[in-house]
């Protein structure tokens, strides 16, 4: 399912993941509760469009009200890839809770960049910026 060229959207539970092909962004849009097995889920999706690259996430958590444990305890396990997350529009508690796990995250990867925007456009903005960086470092765009 690597980089769809129509705009391709899954739901898991109430959590939608929208691949935008004009971008290359990976959209993230989480609805409540986020436990390990959605996770596992949306880990998959995101690997699925994002096939050899590396993801470029965007994500939505306006409407996110917390993750579980073993979700967090998942996320640690799982991250490796070369990825790029740029979150807008979290409450102040799952914003604090974010970064403290975004940190953890981000020593147990090199890999791993991350950034909290105050809203959509300034997050669409650094994520692209990312994107460009890396399409001229590879020499790919």
């Amino acid at each position: 399912m690597t980089n769809p060229t129509t705009p391709t959207t899954k739901m898991i539970g109430r959590h939608q993941i929208r691949y935008e092909p004009e971008t290359g962004f990976i959209c993230l849009r989480s609805r409540g509760i986020v436990d390990a097995q959605h996770v596992e889920q949306m880990l998959a999706v995101v690997e699925a469009y994002a096939g050899d690259e590396p993801a470029f996430v965007l994500a939505d958590d306006r409407e996110v009200a917390g993750l579980t444990k073993d979700a967090r305890a998942l996320l640690a396990k799982r991250v490796g890839r070369e990825s790029y997350v740029a979150t807008f529009g979290g409450s102040f508690a799952f914003r604090a809770i974010a970064n403290v796990i975004v940190r953890g995250l981000q020593l147990l990867a090199d890999g791993f960049h991350f950034s909290s925007e105050p809203d959509e456009r300034t997050a669409r903005a650094w994520l692209t910026e990312r994107r460009r960086e890396y399409l001229a470092r590879t020499n790919k765009g």
